[in-house]
């Protein structure tokens, strides 16, 4: 008989990417607290909830062939491989919203309850030390105007549920 999958709510996902706070930036780093990047932190909150096997993918799956600034196009093909896309509409904390534009050419963020409507939580590797870790902020303007998807992680609850 399958096994119905458990499902995780979105606020899981928010607390567990929250325990990897103020871990430094480091390319390709899968390292809680030694070095995490924008996707390495997605790969690594689904791995601890389990959500990698949710996708049919082994508990000790890795993505590491991108480049140091990956397009958005190597990002969503990452995601597109175990997650769902999402409209803009149906976008909740716990999804994984993807961004392109002239600061980055392609990054990963997990939305959050900070902030109206969202915060983010995400290792961004800005200029200077003091920004170059896993951070939380609001969602400005700026931001929202550089989202081009947002993808729900296997096994993740539609809230409310």
């Amino acid at each position: 008989m399958p096994r119905t999958p458990k499902l995780v709510l979105p606020h899981a996902v928010v607390l567990e990417a929250r325990t990897w706070l103020q871990t430094p930036w480091q390319h390709q780093g899968r390292l809680k607290g030694i070095g995490v990047d924008c996707i390495g932190l997605v790969i690594e909150v689904s791995r601890a909830l389990g959500l990698l096997e949710a996708a049919g993918l082994s508990a000790d799956w890795q993505f590491t062939a991108y480049a140091r600034q990956p397009a958005y196009q190597e990002l969503a093909q990452i995601l597109g491989g175990y997650c769902t896309r999402v409209s803009k509409s149906a976008r909740q904390i716990g999804d994984v919203v993807m961004f392109a534009g002239t600061v980055v050419l392609g990054h990963v963020a997990t939305p959050t309850e900070k902030g109206q409507p969202f915060g983010l939580l995400h290792s961004f590797a800005a200029r200077g030390k003091l920004r170059r870790r896993v951070i939380e902020h609001r969602l400005s303007g700026a931001w929202v105007s550089h989202i081009v998807a947002t993808f729900r992680l296997p096994g993740v609850a539609t809230w409310p549920a």
